[in-house]
């Protein structure tokens, strides 16, 4: 939107007169928007459209004219809704038809690249579910209270399905370093 100082008038009387109504002007025009706000808003957007490369070029100044107090704003904003922000993210990402699409052609592939892995885990999926097997609430090597994975250590064979470690994400990684 344009400020003030773009309808100043030139005559050096004309300038003396609108310092002193300034006021009383910018209250005037701030009712007439409100009145005329889908009017305004047109005009708005007509101007916009016209002045693209103007209006990125302010836009653009006021940004790093208040970078540092932006950026501050934004960490301390993403500090305070964390949780918010990584459930709107993973909802976004989720619902989104070509990150399904991609998952599905990425399991379809893991599935046919590894049928004895995708085998052992759905024994082990349905005897949880079962009750069969129980999963604990703590990593079996640090003892940290979590949902811990299931670490097939000797294998993914039917006969090892079930015969699995229970340990925290962090282990399981050292486990396959």
């Amino acid at each position: 939107m344009l400020d003030s100082s773009c309808f100043m008038p030139q005559k050096e009387s004309q300038r003396q007169w609108y310092i002193r109504n300034r006021e009383r002007l910018l209250l005037k025009a701030r009712e007439y928007r409100i009145q005329n706000l889908e009017k305004t808003i047109e005009c708005s957007k007509k101007w916009v459209a016209k002045n693209r490369d103007h209006v990125r070029q302010r836009q653009r100044n006021w940004y790093l004219r208040n970078k540092e107090e932006i950026l501050k704003d934004r960490k301390q904003y993403r500090a305070e809704n964390k949780d918010r922000i990584n459930a709107a993210t993973k909802k976004a990402l989720m619902e989104s038809p070509k990150r399904r699409e991609t998952r599905r052609r990425i399991y379809a592939r893991y599935t046919k690249n590894n049928p004895v892995k995708v085998k052992a885990r759905r024994i082990l999926k349905a005897a949880i579910r079962k009750g069969i097997v129980i999963r604990p609430s703590e990593c079996s090597e640090c003892k940290i209270s979590c949902k811990p994975e299931a670490h097939h250590h000797k294998g993914y064979s039917d006969e090892y399905a079930l015969d699995v470690l229970w340990v925290c994400k962090k282990c399981h990684w050292k486990f396959h370093a």
